[in-house]
C-alpha cells in the first residue's frame, strides 16, 4: 500500500510571510519543512536574534508570522538543486514590488546564468 507524504513533511524551498507587513522570507531545508518552520517560530518566541532572518524581523518590528503562510515552493532532496532553487526564488521575490524580502543573503546579478552554465 502506497501513501502520500504531506507537503509540509518534505524537504525543499519554502516561504514564510509576515502578518503585519509585506515581508516574505525564502528558505531551504533538507529536513521536513514543518520542522524548519518550528525552528523559526521558536527563535521568535524565545526572542533569539541571529538564528533566523524572519525571527529577527518579527522581533525588531514587533510583528507576527502570518498563520498558515508557510508554503513549500519546491520539493527537492538534492542539496545543489535546493540551493539553486532557493536563490532563484529569492531573485524572483526581490523583483516583486509588493513584497519586502526578509532574507539576509541576496544572490548577485548573473546567478541564474551561472546555474545554467554549470548544468550545461
Amino acid at each position: 500500500m502506497k501513501y502520500r507524504v504531506a507537503v509540509n513533511e518534505r524537504s525543499g524551498v519554502y516561504k514564510v510571510e509576515c502578518d503585519n507587513c509585506e515581508g516574505v522570507y525564502i528558505g531551504e531545508t533538507s529536513r521536513q519543512m514543518k520542522i524548519r518552520v518550528v525552528k523559526h517560530r521558536k527563535a521568535w518566541e524565545d526572542n533569539i536574534v541571529g538564528k533566523s532572518a524572519i525571527a529577527g524581523h518579527l522581533i525588531y518590528s514587533g510583528h507576527r508570522p502570518r498563520e498558515g503562510s508557510e508554503k513549500l515552493l519546491h520539493k527537492e532532496n538534492s542539496d545543489f538543486r535546493r540551493l539553486a532553487l532557493e536563490n532563484i526564488e529569492i531573485i524572483r521575490y526581490q523583483d516583486k514590488n509588493d513584497v519586502t524580502l526578509l532574507n539576509r543573503y541576496i544572490p548577485e546579478e548573473g546567478f541564474i546564468e551561472l546555474v545554467h552554465e554549470s548544468e550545461g
